[in-house]
């Protein structure tokens, strides 16, 4: 189940761990719920266009028994 969202956080494909240049600042987004209800909201968002399915974290654990959460991170220009 993992395996079914990744890490990858600039849509352009560039891997998660490079550091981001001064120009840029990283926006996550958090989704938090059962894993069920995690992977109905990702599907959501890729349906309307808002983000890829392979934009996502693997599922970490929540602060409350049964909770998983999953992450997103976008990267911006920032203003000048």
């Amino acid at each position: 189940m993992a395996q079914e969202f990744r890490s990858d956080s600039i849509p352009s494909g560039s891997a998660n761990s490079e550091s981001p240049d001064e120009g840029r600042e990283s926006v996550r987004i958090i989704i938090a719920g059962s894993p069920e209800g995690i992977r109905e909201q990702i599907h959501i968002f890729y349906n309307k266009g808002i983000a890829h399915l392979d934009a996502w974290s693997p599922l970490l654990r929540g602060a409350h028994l049964g909770e998983f959460m999953t992450i997103m991170t976008r990267w911006r220009k920032r203003s000048r």
